[in-house]
């Protein structure tokens, strides 16, 4: 059977796709830092879904899995984010919304960053972790994408209805 897709249409079905993509990136991102901190805390019991990286890390000191967890954090979001900017720009094909979309997620990842470098400066970064977590956790998730999915949704609805 041929399907007679066009362009339109195709780039739809890939940006639902993506949507699915990212949804198991977030799966796997939770694990592995479920792995991880459960190394890190030494616990006998690890609250990950399954094991992929046991015994890789399990071995690595806490300075290693540390500075893993902040290669991987900047990964996730990266690939994260940038699969939010590709459904955006296949979904709605508006350079306004791609081009708004890659300015509020640099401005959030540079805010977070300066923050976090500031209090780690000061002294302050483990009293303040679990905010800064927050704020990470949101760019390292689906949040961001389905938040700007439903704005840009509200704006062609409104833009179609004038």
């Amino acid at each position: 059977m041929y399907l007679d897709l066009d362009k339109k249409s195709i780039k739809k079905i890939g940006a639902v796709l993506l949507v699915f993509i990212l949804l198991l990136l977030t799966l796997l991102r939770e694990n592995v830092f479920l792995e991880i901190n459960g190394v890190l805390n030494q616990t006998g019991y690890n609250k990950a879904y399954f094991y992929l990286l046991d015994p890789l890390i399990s071995n690595l000191s806490i300075a290693q899995l540390v500075l893993l967890k902040w290669i991987l954090t900047i990964g996730f979001i990266l690939l994260i984010s940038s699969l939010t900017v590709l459904v955006v720009k296949w979904w709605f094909n508006q350079t306004n919304y791609t081009s708004t979309t890659i300015k509020i997620i640099l401005l959030l990842f540079i805010v977070s960053s300066v923050i976090t470098f500031i209090l780690w400066l000061l002294g302050l970064f483990n009293h303040y972790y679990v905010v800064l977590r927050k704020m990470v956790g949101f760019l390292s998730s689906p949040l961001p994408l389905f938040l700007f999915f439903v704005m840009y949704l509200y704006l062609n609805l409104v833009r179609d209805n004038d």
